[in-house]
């Protein structure tokens, strides 16, 4: 009986054991992922601090500019061990040791980090303004003559899409003011706005040109546009390009047909003039429909000079450039019903 009573007590002391095993597991099992939720804070801390001391250093010069009377203008990178792509590359103005421009993030890069072609410099012939170019494409202007630096300020990056207006007018003003040296830069942000947009000399005004296509009717409607700044004063005069009639069923003549459009396009084109003859002035010339003259004042007011013009005014208009339109992209037409007709 004493021996079954040991057994009893033996069982009951072995469960015993086994719960304090079982719960310890337990307390460890629960205890495990705030466990691990620590570490892994303790591990972000440690990782955020190194992070934050690496942005306090100097970013990774890797290319210097030395410009004329003692400047320069130098390309950063983030560190490469710091690097998490994607991310930007920066750049900085210095005269005399003393910083114009501080590091400004200009261009976004991918996983490069450091684009593989070198950037160019090119500076006016005074030395007073400066063009840093990747390949052939315009990518930074600085005028030191006014202290004025295209990207804008920190933050309107190279390669944002939405330029303001004030951005498109200096990036204009710096291209132009090389291209009166002879030294034709392109930047690809301006596309073919250059051709669209034809601004006044002191950029107070300028013309757009609108594209419509209105439904069943061949060939595509041209809006000219005067602007100040950002607001329309007025539609000047509206004017339509029709196609020459092809035979869309014959496929051996579409090359044909593409070399006639063409040269039918260009005929139609080099009919016209149009551009600004001083800074309140813009004049249109077509062979079948005469010149006509629009000027306006500092305040936005416009009127159209009566027919005929002076024999003087005249000459200066044909002395325009021809061709002013170029054939627009699709996304470029305006596609507008007849509810009117």
């Amino acid at each position: 009986m004493s021996a079954l009573r040991s057994q009893i007590w033996s069982l009951i002391r072995g469960i015993k054991n086994l719960g304090g095993t079982l719960s310890l597991a337990a307390g460890v099992a629960l205890l495990a992922p705030v466990l691990f939720a620590v570490t892994i804070m303790f591990v972000m801390i440690f990782y955020t601090a190194a992070k934050s001391y690496i942005l306090d250093q100097p970013l990774d010069p890797f290319q210097t500019f030395e410009l004329p009377h003692g400047r320069s203008l130098t390309l950063y990178a983030e560190y490469e061990w710091f690097y998490e792509p994607p991310g930007y590359l920066y750049f900085d103005v210095v005269e005399d040791g003393k910083a114009l421009v501080e590091e400004r993030d200009f261009w976004g890069v991918g996983p490069e980090r450091i684009p593989e072609l070198e950037y160019k410099a090119v500076t006016s012939n005074d030395g007073n303004l400066v063009a840093i170019l990747y390949q052939t494409n315009v990518v930074i202007l600085h005028d030191f003559k006014t202290n004025r630096t295209w990207p804008g300020p920190e933050g309107k990056k190279w390669n944002e899409t939405d330029l303001t207006w004030n951005d498109y007018v200096l990036l204009r003003e710096l291209l132009d003011q090389f291209e009166a040296e002879g030294k034709m830069l392109y930047c690809s942000l301006l596309g073919e706005n250059k051709f669209r947009i034809v601004c006044s000399s002191d950029y107070q005004f300028h013309i757009r040109r609108e594209w419509e296509k209105r439904k069943g009717v061949p060939g595509f409607q041209l809006r000219v546009r005067l602007f100040k700044e950002e607001t329309e004063l007025a539609t000047l005069f509206v004017t339509e390009y029709h196609p020459i009639e092809t035979d869309k069923t014959n496929k051996e003549q579409s090359l044909q047909n593409l070399f006639d459009q063409s040269r039918h396009w260009t005929d139609w084109n080099s009919n016209w003039k149009a551009g600004w003859l001083d800074a309140n002035t813009f004049a249109a010339w077509n062979q079948d429909q005469g010149a006509r003259a629009w000027q306006v004042d500092a305040e936005g007011n416009y009127t159209e000079l009566p027919a005929p013009l002076e024999g003087k005014l005249l000459t200066k208009i044909q002395r325009l450039p021809q061709s002013p339109w170029l054939y627009p992209t699709a996304p470029e037409v305006k596609q507008t019903s007849n509810k009117n007709e």
